[in-house]
């Protein structure tokens, strides 16, 4: 089935200009106005919408906003005549993928369509990922009546709600990584990134670059800029087991990250600081 777009302008040669071109690769429907539009957004979904600014009646800022409420969000591509910067930010500010301008060229145009359609796909197939992960991870999948099991899944209810940095105590094989996970899912930090370091396998020169990152140049073999996996795990969870493991030298750059929320690349001459936002 061929992606369905919605073309929104008052100008009739305009839009059904439009509608010709696209035919061929795409389901194309028209509307002369942003009510028009409305209507037919609520009877169909749309894979991409590409609407005019001005118009008659509201404008296709309303029609952004309009399709972003949908349940199916479609991409949005604003054109206009009125081409300018305040225009553009306006438009991608309120959740527009891309702008043109008017006489619009249809290769361009072609091309912004097909971005478009391959990150809508690319964010359904994060959703069913995040989806999958929400089942896997989910509290309900650790398995166990007993009273003590029951009293982890009722802290694990708890703390994800919580900024804390959380100990997790177990021997080798208990599921302190599976309790990990679950408290990730659980939390306001579900939609970002789960990364897990095993403190042990690393040296400790390993484990400070891994950890806080690098510079370029800082060793031997560090031969671009990385960052470290307390920056990757921004707005997510960073899950450090065999955490007794690590030197005394580890442990004082990480209770300083504990207790400031910031830290120092390795080789960075400037000394500057990066502080996370969890």
């Amino acid at each position: 089935m061929a992606p369905s777009v919605l073309i929104i302008d008052d100008e009739k040669h305009t839009r059904e200009g439009l509608q010709q071109a696209l035919a061929e690769n795409y389901d194309v429907s028209v509307a002369a106005s942003a009510d028009e539009a409305f209507n037919l957004m609520d009877a169909h979904p749309y894979d991409v919408i590409l609407t005019d600014l001005r118009m008659p009646g509201k404008s296709g800022l309303k029609v952004i906003d309009k399709a972003l409420a949908l349940t199916n969000k479609p991409a949005v591509l604003m054109m206009t005549a009125y081409g300018n910067i305040d225009t553009a930010v306006e438009a991608m500010r309120r959740g527009a993928v891309d702008f043109l301008t008017k006489p619009v060229n249809i290769e361009r145009l072609d091309v912004l369509i097909r971005r478009a359609l391959k990150t809508k796909t690319l964010e359904v197939e994060v959703k069913q990922l995040h989806e999958r992960l929400d089942e896997k991870f989910n509290i309900s999948s650790i398995v166990g009546n007993s009273p003590l099991i029951k009293d982890v899944i009722d802290r694990v209810n708890k703390v994800a709600q919580s900024k804390a940095t959380i100990l997790i105590e177990g021997e080798s094989g208990t599921g302190k990584e599976l309790i990990a996970q679950a408290i990730h899912q659980a939390s306001p930090r579900a939609h970002g990134p789960f990364v897990a370091v095993h403190c042990a396998a690393l040296s400790e020169g390993l484990l400070e670059s891994e950890l806080f990152g690098h510079e370029r140049g800082s060793f031997t073999g560090a031969t671009e800029r990385r960052i470290g996996r307390f920056e990757s795990a921004d707005g997510g969870t960073l899950f450090l087991d065999e955490i007794g493991e690590i030197s005394g030298a580890i442990q004082v750059k990480l209770l300083r990250f504990l207790e400031t929320k910031s830290i120092d690349r390795v080789g960075d001459p400037r000394r500057s600081t990066w502080t996370c936002a969890w």
